[in-house]
């Protein structure tokens, strides 16, 4: 799994998250609106921090929680 600002990952398109599993890149199911600052598990759910969600402040960091 990883994150950042990048909108591909070898030619596919993703949302600034994508994850590697048998031997190909995937796009992750959450649609990112500005960049990935880090990633992490927390009580086996995945927790994204950075400018994920659209905001009217441009530095607004956020954090969430994908449940599966």
């Amino acid at each position: 799994m990883v994150g950042g600002s990048f909108t591909a990952v070898d030619g596919l398109a993703v949302s600034r998250i994508a994850y590697y599993e048998g031997g190909a890149w995937h796009p992750f199911g959450a649609q990112i609106r500005h960049s990935v600052d880090a990633l992490g598990v927390w009580n086996d759910q995945l927790v994204v921090t950075g400018r994920i969600h659209e905001s009217d402040h441009p530095y607004d960091d956020q954090v969430a929680v994908w449940t599966g």
